[in-house]
């Protein structure tokens, strides 16, 4: 069980209103748009060839033991081939029956904290709040959760290296995980 989910970073944060800050920001924004939008070919775009996406799976622990994320199980462990497998099941074939009609979602992307790794990369740290719903129901599902991703800086914007979603919930209570986070 991992105690410490991310070690911390050995340089000074960022400060809110740097222009870097301010460019991660309008990132998770536009990112937050086409993943909403299930502009999924432009938001592969996103992710860096070297890429590792990952949620693992949270028990409930004594305070003792750490958050209770496992370091061996995940809702999901993808890289960039398997990725790009998902993403063209959902775009270019008739086999998503779980997201066909897709599900509407809105995320919220808060609380953002930055550090330079070096020139190119950064950890970011943000809160995401995800809700969504499904065909004609009229109830929500959830999410919500800290992402802990590094960012590489490319000609224009930035590309996802590394994402890890530390999801709040033991239990996530939905049929399926067929959405990005």
């Amino acid at each position: 069980m991992m105690n410490q989910v991310a070690a911390k970073e050995q340089v000074k944060p960022i400060k809110i209103g740097d222009p870097d800050w301010n460019s991660v920001l309008a990132f998770y924004h536009y990112e937050a748009q086409l993943l909403d939008e299930v502009e999924l070919t432009d938001w592969k775009e996103l992710l860096a060839e070297d890429l590792d996406y990952k949620m693992p799976v949270r028990e409930t622990v004594s305070r003792r033991d750490g958050l209770g994320f496992s370091d061996e199980t995940f809702h999901f462990e993808d890289n960039h081939a398997s990725m790009s497998l998902r993403i063209k099941r959902l775009t270019e074939t008739r086999t998503a029956w779980a997201e066909d009609p897709p599900s509407r979602c809105r995320r919220f992307v808060t609380n953002l904290r930055v550090s330079r790794l070096d020139d190119d990369e950064f950890a970011a740290r943000s809160y995401l709040l995800l809700m969504r719903n499904r065909r004609d129901e009229t109830n929500f599902e959830f999410f919500s959760g800290e992402r802990q991703d590094v960012l590489r800086r490319t000609a224009d914007s930035f590309e996802i290296v590394k994402r890890t979603i530390l999801c709040d919930q033991t239990r996530l209570g939905n049929n399926n995980l067929a959405i990005f986070f």
